[in-house]
């Protein structure tokens, strides 16, 4: 028998999950927490360094972006996000490499990165006949060196947070994208964060399948 639910009913939940996901934002808002950001390997101020920045539409084909740079923003982010919300995993970062200078790295494989061991996990492959441009709307993500794409446990939210779970993942997700922006600029890298890869493409080649699962956000950079 199918339970017939009052929209008065529904509003009322609504209403609810929005003042409990109120308090989850004046508790862990990124804003009433600080969080040491100095920039990585480089004896400039962040004014300096916006100061040099130039803006490009294209990565330059030649540039990669150094393995151990990738995994100490990545470490970084990690960081950024356990002092904000504890380190619950609602929110997981994953990596695709077209350019990075390590034998190791395979441009087409889709990685997660593992906080605990600070290192990239394998969690699903491009096959040969799967072009990079296909995962994305616009030609200059995909040839970006380096995307991080910021997945969210949204079952997990949704079962912790109630209704306004997407909602206070994306505000996640955006924080630490702008983090990452901000350490790979004081790097020398340059990038643009933006939605992401399409999702009918993605889950078809890895296990984030946009609703269990969902991308948030992503930010590309090199030079």
């Amino acid at each position: 028998m199918i339970k017939v639910i009052q929209r008065n009913e529904i509003v009322k939940k609504l209403l609810e999950d929005g003042k409990e996901f109120k308090k989850h934002i004046v508790t862990e808002s990124p804003l009433l927490k600080r969080c040491d950001i100095r920039l990585l390997n480089r004896d400039k101020s962040m004014e300096q360094v916006f100061f040099e920045r130039t803006s490009y539409r294209f990565f330059d084909p030649n540039s990669q972006v150094d393995i151990g740079d990738l995994k100490t923003i990545l470490l970084k982010n990690h960081q950024y996000y356990i002092h904000n919300w504890d380190d619950d995993g609602l929110v997981q970062q994953y990596v695709i490499c077209e350019r990075v200078n390590h034998a190791s790295i395979n441009a087409r494989t889709i990685y997660r990165y593992c906080p605990n061991t600070n290192d990239l996990s394998a969690e699903g492959y491009l096959p040969e006949n799967v072009s990079k441009e296909m995962l994305f709307l616009q030609q200059e993500f995909a040839d970006a060196p380096v995307v991080l794409l910021f997945v969210g446990e949204l079952a997990k939210a949704v079962e912790k947070i109630g209704t306004a779970g997407y909602k206070n993942l994306l505000i996640r997700s955006g924080a630490v994208a702008h983090y990452s922006w901000l350490q790979s600029i004081s790097l020398g890298y340059q990038g643009t964060v933006f939605a992401g890869v399409l999702p009918k493409m993605f889950r078809k080649f890895c296990t984030v399948d946009g609703y269990r699962k969902c991308q948030m956000f992503a930010y590309a950079f090199g030079n």
